[in-house]
């Protein structure tokens, strides 16, 4: 049996050590069964070395019985094992318990059941003691890894069946909510599990078994809401990039759970956690894959965000225009130049900002690419118009600071207001017509209104001239009217319309 031993020590050494296709809690429930049949018979075999001589042969047959599927255990659970320390362990203490045996059964042999043989008595009853605590030790270690084994099992169970949920299909017709309410929940679970992966390699081991049992949750949290995400995308190729994005993730985090229970079991092995790193940041690529299959399903919700942002930094340099004009220092750079020269570019450039509020008054309820596109092409707009403005605020002689002030000021409420109206069309993106978003988004529009009508009679005020142009433009403002009606009566606006 020692030879057997070593040779399985050997093998497992060098990677060659046939795997079992037992199931580790299985070969620990064997290992304990073994221990304690052998633990059992310690007992008899004693009292017929030093007393009952005709027991003895039998009790040794029975030892030797009990102790063939130990070791055979042993091995197995040896070959199970990924973790060379957790190998050696369980090989030096199986090697422990036969050289216990083997010591014991020389002892009986010497005694031979001799009731008068006291000093050969004595060596029998230390080497029974020492083969009871090399079981006990050993039924011990083998406790705590079936102990970590099953919490670490638990885990990794709940992660599998995640993963499995995002393969169920879910009817559009019984979803109860719109990509970006999934898209919000799963970028908060997603953070969180980077979190979670990133802190485990700098965790004690006692405290890496709670943050294990997280990243579970977390993770199913993600897996349910992607099925929302899935039914919701309009692209069937998108919808599968995003299953088996979120899928690599379940499988990482699967790895990384495996890998803290290694860290848990052997927290001096610098091997494990430099593998417990790696799997960290395994899980850190594959969070950012699904940040990716997520953002790419929401083109349009992502430019509504780049677009506020692009929007606030306009409304923050027209304030900084606004206290030049108010100190009376926005000159202009040639004596000549007027504001006329400037106001058909005004016109022009808001007419084209009303063609592109009816585009994402309408993208609320159009695809993410449209949406996308009415985005980028508002803020374009509302960049060409502050410009146009500007400058013929800056035409305007200093001596007349009143008017620049009074003509930024106008475009600055349009900056504002469309940047409220680009958050609440955001919001509003792939909500029925019913939705609350849906009036926040019609009352944006409607200040939106407001704030280009303002602006135009501004224009207006400060120079009396193209009426025309004005009163087209004013035209086209109804249009804007028209469209907020169709919502109000349950229609949805089309970029033709």
């Amino acid at each position: 049996m020692l030879q057997q031993i070593d040779r399985a020590s050997m093998d497992a050494s060098q990677d060659q050590l046939p795997r079992s296709a037992v199931t580790e809690q299985r070969v620990h429930q064997q290992i304990l069964h073994a221990c304690q049949s052998v633990y059992d018979r310690i007992e008899p075999l004693r009292e017929a070395a030093i007393g009952r001589s005709e027991e003895l042969g039998h009790t040794v047959r029975e030892h030797m019985e009990a102790m063939e599927p130990l070791v055979q255990s042993s091995i197995q659970a040896a070959s199970i094992s990924y973790d060379t320390k957790s190998q050696t362990t369980i090989f030096e203490q199986c090697k422990t318990v036969v050289e216990a045996e083997l010591q014991m059964l020389y002892g009986c042999k010497d005694a031979g059941g001799n009731p008068k043989a006291h000093e050969l008595h004595v060596i029998v009853n230390d080497s029974a003691n020492q083969l009871r605590d090399a079981l006990a030790e050993m039924q011990r270690n083998v406790n705590r890894m079936a102990s970590e084994a099953g919490v670490i099992h638990g885990v990794v169970e709940n992660i599998s069946r995640s993963i499995a949920v995002t393969d169920e299909t879910t009817a559009l017709q019984s979803v109860t909510g719109t990509f970006t309410d999934a898209q919000t929940r799963m970028i908060n679970a997603l953070e969180e599990i980077s979190r979670i992966a990133t802190d485990m390699p700098l965790t004690l081991p006692d405290s890496l078994g709670p943050l294990a049992l997280r990243l579970s949750e977390r993770y199913s949290d993600l897996a349910n809401d992607s099925r929302l995400a899935i039914a919701t995308l309009p692209s069937p190729n998108l919808a599968q990039k995003l299953r088996v994005a979120v899928q690599k993730l379940g499988t990482a985090c699967i790895d990384e759970v495996k890998i803290a229970g290694q860290r848990r079991a052997h927290p001096n092995d610098q091997r494990i956690l430099d593998d417990l790193s790696h799997g960290s940041r395994a899980v850190v690529e594959r969070v950012q894959e699904v940040l990716a299959a997520l953002h790419e399903g929401s083109r349009g919700t992502q430019a509504c965000i780049n677009a506020a942002n692009t929007v606030s930094g306009i409304i923050g340099d027209l304030d900084t225009t606004i206290m030049f004009a108010t100190a009376g220092s926005l000159n202009p750079q040639r004596d000549s130049e007027k504001f006329g020269d400037h106001r058909e570019a005004i016109l022009k450039t808001a007419k084209a900002l009303v063609e592109d509020t009816k585009a994402l008054v309408a993208g609320a309820a159009s695809n993410q690419e449209q949406l996308a596109v009415a985005a980028q092409n508002a803020v374009r707009t509302i960049v060409n118009l502050s410009d146009a403005v500007k400058n013929g605020a800056v035409s305007l002689s200093s001596d007349n600071a009143e008017a620049q002030v009074m003509v930024i000021h106008a475009v600055r409420d349009v900056a504002a207001a469309l940047s409220n109206l680009i958050q609440a069309t955001k919001n509003a993106s792939g909500r029925s017509l019913h939705d609350p978003a849906m009036g926040h988004l019609k009352e944006a529009a409607k200040v939106m209104v407001t704030n280009v009508t303002s602006l135009l009679k501004t224009v207006k005020t400060v120079e009396d001239e193209h009426q025309r142009g004005t009163r087209a433009l004013e035209a086209a403002i109804e249009a804007i009217g028209q469209e907020i009606h169709l919502y109000d009566t349950g229609e949805a606006p089309t970029r033709g319309s």
